[in-house]
């Protein structure tokens, strides 16, 4: 409640001024906290972990190719069936876009096929209602 106590520490990275992919000082570039309590148990298990940024290698703002595509497909699937939870104007063009950029190796053609069944859906009348 407001005004109530809080179950939340202190912030970590209260500043949160890093710039991206850039990892602070100390090469941490984030922090987990697991709480858990097995079946049973009456107390829970605290894990903490720091996430470090190997050697001076720079943290990636830039999915990997596989997640791009895995957006690309579900985007494809959401707007073919006109959900409404989808951002309006996240149209046809950014879904190719965005498979475009993540083709990547495609030794059976599958990605090149994709792109033309999203060029195809493009010229499908605007679905209404999911």
């Amino acid at each position: 409640p407001v005004g109530g106590p809080t179950q939340i520490p202190e912030r970590r990275y209260p500043d949160n001024r890093t710039p991206a992919g850039a990892g602070d000082p100390n090469d941490e570039i984030g922090f987990i906290q697991v709480r858990y309590k097995q079946p049973g148990a009456a107390r829970s298990e605290l894990i903490q972990q720091a996430l470090a940024n190997p050697a001076d290698d720079r943290v990636s703002a830039q999915p990997p190719e596989a997640m791009r595509w895995a957006v690309a497909v579900a985007a494809f699937a959401q707007k073919l069936r006109g959900d409404p939870w989808m951002n309006a104007d996240y149209g046809w063009d950014a879904i190719l876009e965005q498979a475009q950029g993540a083709r990547g190796d495609d030794p059976y053609g599958d990605r090149a096929e994709f792109v033309q069944l999203v060029r195809a859906a493009q010229t499908l009348p605007e679905r209404r209602e999911p």
